[in-house]
């Protein structure tokens, strides 16, 4: 599990400057997720990757596949750092609906998704 506190990104507090709009905080450790949806061809996928950071309300990741905004996906991940050896760690299994996309460097896109619903495994 990711034990380093440093990680987490804090939410803006009412009244506090507008730099910040996420109502949520952010943990931005690498997790490992593996993804299922359509891509902007209409062609199904499933891809692992790893998550750029996650949130209560959402997460941002990337991805090999350009995702149109809209797109529901699916998404499973197991709470613990990337490239750790494989310990017992939460996994949660969620349904998201992409709401932006990042084009980036070599052919990869940011995926920010914000969570339907989600569940533990």
């Amino acid at each position: 599990m990711i034990n380093n506190m440093t990680n987490v990104i804090p939410f803006r507090k009412r009244g506090s400057p507008p730099s910040e709009r996420r109502r949520f905080a952010r943990i931005t450790a690498p997790v490992e997720a593996k993804i299922r949806g359509a891509d902007s061809g209409g062609d199904a996928f499933e891809l692992q990757t790893t998550l750029d950071n996650l949130s209560a309300g959402g997460l941002y990741l990337l991805s090999s596949r350009m995702v149109p905004t809209g797109e529901k996906l699916e998404i499973v991940l197991r709470l613990c750092q990337a490239g750790r050896r494989r310990i017992r760690a939460p996994i949660i299994a969620a349904e998201g609906v992409v709401r932006r996309i990042d084009p980036r460097n070599a052919g990869m896109y940011g995926v920010a998704a914000e969570f339907l619903n989600h569940r533990f495994l």
